[in-house]
């Protein structure tokens, strides 16, 4: 897994900025899911239909938010962790 932070002001730079980089190096498996963590739920669904107008498909994305990703990480290192917090 890599992690890539991308920073800007404007959200529409950010998501020119993950079309591209999701357009230029997609995952080795094309059942994978990509994991994309933003700060709000509604984030995520504008940013999945933008996604999806600019390439003609957004599907399979995850989209947690920080808290929620770092319990999956928390869970994925220390094992015996409730689901949720």
């Amino acid at each position: 897994m890599a992690l890539t932070i991308q920073s800007s002001n404007r959200v529409e730079t950010l998501q020119a900025c993950l079309a591209r980089r999701l357009a230029e190096a997609p995952l080795a498996d094309p059942f994978a899911r990509e994991l994309i963590v933003v700060p709000t739920f509604a984030m995520g669904r504008w940013l999945n239909l933008r996604l999806a107008q600019s390439q003609g498909v957004a599907a399979n994305i995850d989209y947690p938010q920080p808290a929620e990703w770092v319990w999956r990480l928390a869970g994925e290192v220390l094992g015996d962790l409730p689901r949720q917090d």
